[in-house]
């Protein structure tokens, strides 16, 4: 918090000086962090965004630190409040993203986001959704339909 005081100096002569007035901040919190993804999210695309909202009221954020799956990642511009990280390239699994801000006076916060990338077109949860594996499958059973009809056909003995 903000601290207010007054203060003067006597000298051996017994001259004093006039009071003079001095504000000291004392930040003993962590400045906040939030993002505009909740952990757990799933995408198709290897390129992901998120937002990043941040501050310190008392000394102020000085730092965003972005890792990537254990590894530092330098993609995170810094600004003041705000900064949005866009991550591009990702191959397809589970990823793990851990943003943390640190205040002038050493505090620091951390967040993390797993989340889970998955680009194939055959996948349930790919771009396509289940509609590709489902038209597949349709398509299977009508040839094996019409092969059927076909054989029946064919096999069919005429009547004399």
């Amino acid at each position: 918090g903000e601290n207010y005081f007054e203060y003067r100096s006597v000298d051996l002569a017994g001259n004093v000086e006039e009071t003079r007035h001095a504000t000291i901040r004392i930040d003993s919190g962590a400045p906040s962090l939030v993002t505009d993804r909740a952990t757990g999210f799933k995408t198709t695309e290897s390129t992901v965004a998120i937002i990043a909202m941040y501050s310190d009221a008392v000394s102020g954020v000085v730092s965003l630190e972005c890792e990537l799956d254990g590894v530092d990642w330098s993609g995170a511009g810094f600004v003041e409040n705000e900064a949005e990280i866009v991550i591009t390239g990702l191959a397809d699994g589970t990823h793990t993203v851990v943003l943390t801000v640190r205040d002038a006076a050493g505090h620091e916060t951390s967040v993390a986001l797993d989340f889970e990338v998955e680009t194939s077109l055959f996948a349930l949860d790919g771009p396509a959704g289940p509609w590709i594996v489902v038209g597949m499958l349709l398509a299977i059973i009508a040839v094996i339909a019409v092969a059927s009809v076909l054989l029946f056909r064919r096999t069919k003995v005429p009547k004399a």
